[in-house]
């Protein structure tokens, strides 16, 4: 809908501002999510409230961002974050619903951005990818580009009130395919038993996280 995109933009210009001026936010390697043409998914380590806003000024592509539902059902701020292309999901269970919407925006050639530790760091380490993750980028058959998220912890930890002005750093990675989530690795395992397929999305999480890892320090 017309508006919804006028929304979007107009919260992005606003955001993009203020996190340049405030959180003196700096990203590097963008240019590898504005060259892509299709569909991926953005795996970023979630450190911050602010982790989805920093990373959506930080590029030019529009995206989807997967959430706790708690969130989507706050009066007029969670309204705000559905029109943003927020996909509220139901944490501690397996929301088919929220993987729905997901399977349906990279049908359609867009990007969704997802925290594969699935919530907060609790202690500003980065964590181990949830199981379902590895799945999805299995069954989604698009490109990941990892995204390392530096600072947003300092400037805004669990339990704070209001973010205090921190110098924020996006890092993008080069888009790529995980182990066994290429053609080849996808022929070789079409009939793999439920235990190897197993096997297969826990590799595909440990390879996302050690890449995010990787591309910086702190959070």
């Amino acid at each position: 809908e017309l508006w919804k995109k006028f929304f979007y933009v107009s919260v992005w210009v606003i955001l993009k501002a203020v996190t340049k001026i405030y959180l003196f936010r700096r990203c590097s390697g963008v240019e590898h999510v504005d060259s892509l043409k299709g569909p991926a998914i953005l795996a970023a380590n979630h450190m911050s409230f602010l982790d989805p806003p920093l990373v959506a000024v930080s590029m030019r592509r529009p995206l989807h961002f997967l959430a706790k539902r708690e969130l989507a059902e706050i009066p007029i701020f969670g309204r705000a974050i559905r029109w943003l292309s927020l996909i509220a999901v139901r944490r501690g269970i397996l929301d088919h619903e929220a993987l729905d919407q997901v399977r349906a925006a990279l049908a359609a050639g867009e990007l969704v951005l997802i925290f594969p530790e699935g919530t907060r760091s609790r202690d500003g380490q980065i964590h181990e990818a949830k199981a379902g993750f590895g799945k999805l980028v299995y069954e989604s058959n698009v490109p990941v580009v990892p995204v390392r998220i530096v600072g947003s912890r300092r400037s805004f930890a669990p339990g704070a009130r209001f973010p205090i002005p921190t110098p924020v750093s996006i890092i993008f990675g080069e888009p790529f395919r995980p182990p066994g989530n290429t053609p080849c690795a996808r022929e070789g395992s079409a009939n793999l038993a439920d235990s190897g397929l197993r096997d297969t999305y826990e590799r595909i999480g440990r390879e996302v996280m050690d890449r995010i890892r990787a591309m910086g320090n702190g959070g």
